[in-house]
């Protein structure tokens, strides 16, 4: 066990380390299309749990309008519609192409995230959290 994490772990390292130049030259003209839209910053940093639940900041391209309202499904799950206003022209786009996702290869490099994981989970709905669920915190999203 203890030999496939330091493996996982050894890959999502070189992987990250390849894919970061490549997410670099990518993140140029989408920070400044980000940037020319609205002005606002171009990252969202979104807290989230991760392995044993501890808490970690992910890294995304903004989507949404600064200061979006944060909407919750009755699962406390988060709010996710192709048709969202909140959303930004350019947000839609990178939504779609999953382009937004790109700057979380620097989670993995810090060890916060993995290449292949589950979901890291949003904060404020653990109590929606069944025993289940509760079981991908074993693991690195």
């Amino acid at each position: 066990m203890i030999y496939r994490n330091f493996f996982k772990r050894v890959l999502d390292i070189i992987f990250s380390i390849i894919a970061l130049p490549f997410v670099a030259l990518a993140g140029i003209p989408i920070a400044i299309a980000i940037k020319a839209e609205d002005g606002g910053s171009v990252f969202f940093l979104g807290p989230r749990y991760g392995k044993d639940m501890k808490k970690f900041t992910m890294f995304k391209f903004r989507s949404m309008k600064m200061n979006a309202e944060d909407i919750r499904n009755a699962d406390g799950t988060t709010y996710n519609s192709a048709q969202d206003d909140r959303q930004t022209k350019i947000g839609k786009l990178l939504r779609k192409t999953s382009l937004d996702e790109l700057p979380q290869f620097l989670n993995v490099l810090k060890g916060d995230m993995s290449i292949i994981g589950p979901r890291p989970s949003p904060m404020g709905n653990e109590a929606t959290y069944t025993d289940h669920i509760k079981k991908k915190f074993q693991v690195r999203p």
